[in-house]
């Protein structure tokens, strides 16, 4: 097991393509961040809060398993649907109150060789193990430096 201190930083480079549009780049990995079409983006890309929820499934998920694994519990099928309410009041410049994602609701479908007690405790142990829920709930601190 991993010192419970033990630090893992994570790099991420990011340019400018126009004003909705972004590609960011990680591990050798290239990928889009654009607005829809709707709010003046060319929908190349899932937009900043839809990549949030993208990695609330995919963290879900991947602590799920190591939490199965742990509970020697065999996971046969896992489904996750994620829905966020957007308050943009801030974003647009309306008002000062907090901006983001203001509700996240996640449903997870589970099968599993298990009595519902035992999903019920994995599904407990995974929302409070799962790092991007958690920096989702304790509002990670972000210090900005610009390089002119």
């Amino acid at each position: 097991m991993s010192d419970s201190k033990s630090k893992l930083t994570i790099d991420i480079n990011a340019e400018r393509e126009s004003p909705t549009r972004t590609t960011v780049e990680t591990r050798g990995f290239e990928l889009t961040v654009d607005e829809t079409e709707e709010m003046g983006g060319t929908n190349k890309g899932p937009n900043p809060l839809e990549y949030l929820l993208v990695a609330q499934a995919g963290c879900l998920n991947v602590t799920g398993q190591q939490i199965a694994t742990e509970m020697d519990l065999e996971i046969n099928q896992l489904e996750i649907a994620i829905e966020g309410d957007f308050n943009q009041s801030a974003f647009a410049g309306d008002d000062d109150d907090r901006t983001g994602l203001q509700d996240i609701t996640v449903t997870m479908d589970v099968d599993a060789d298990a009595d519902d007690e035992t999903i019920r405790t994995w599904a407990q142990r995974v929302e409070e193990r799962c790092p991007v829920s958690d920096n989702v709930k304790n509002e990670t601190a972000v210090q900005l430096s610009v390089d002119p």
